[in-house]
């Protein structure tokens, strides 16, 4: 209980909502994507050599292999500047995919690739942001405890997330779900913004 109260007692206590946020978010897209882009008339079923093939599965797994150049890009940006600020930029362009993300997605097979490729990028990219946060406000002594706690946070509570979006697009639209979740981001892009000068002056 000490550690606990060791981690908590400094900005790990700020962002540590910061990590569920990015959880929620991260589980609330990811759980619903497959079943969306499947419904897009532009990625509609199609038969090849007698076989049907579900274009959206490869647009999926291309969203993913896009996302560890991000991950990679967020390892190198967490080297050359504070984690928080680059994290401020990462959120707020999260929160922008999302709110054009349906519209891109509804206009065409171009717009939907690239709209999904930039959400993969950077919604992975953030992920080594995060990790080096953590490392930032966490002492040596108590830092396997912290990535534990940081991960209850992303990848446990965080999961409702999906929660939501399934019972968000079962009483709305993918645009009101999308419009929703791109609060999530703005708030984290907040919290790390307040982690990052409270950095600065101190």
């Amino acid at each position: 209980m000490s550690d606990t109260r060791a981690i908590f007692a400094g900005g790990f206590l700020i962002a540590f909502p910061m990590l569920i946020l990015e959880g929620f978010f991260y589980r609330g897209v990811l759980t619903v994507l497959p079943d969306m882009l499947a419904g897009y008339e532009s990625l509609a079923t199609v038969t090849v050599a007698g076989e049907s093939v579900e274009p959206s599965g490869y647009v999926f797994v291309g969203l993913l292999i896009v996302g560890m150049a991000g991950q990679y890009v967020g390892g190198r940006l967490s080297d050359a500047m504070a984690p928080e600020k680059a994290a401020i930029g990462a959120f707020l362009t999260l929160a922008t995919v999302s709110v054009l993300f349906v519209p891109a997605a509804s206009s065409g097979l171009l717009a939907l690739l690239a709209v999904s490729a930039l959400l993969g990028f950077v919604l992975f990219g953030e992920q080594p942001l995060l990790q080096a946060v953590v490392a930032d406000y966490s002492t040596s002594d108590v830092r396997g405890l912290s990535y534990g706690y940081m991960f209850v946070g992303v990848f446990g509570v965080g999961s409702f997330g999906a929660a939501f979006s399934g019972a968000m697009l079962a009483y709305t639209t993918q645009r009101v779900l999308f419009l929703l979740l791109a609060v999530v981001p703005f708030t984290a892009a907040l919290i790390s913004a307040a982690l990052w000068r409270s950095n600065r002056t101190e």
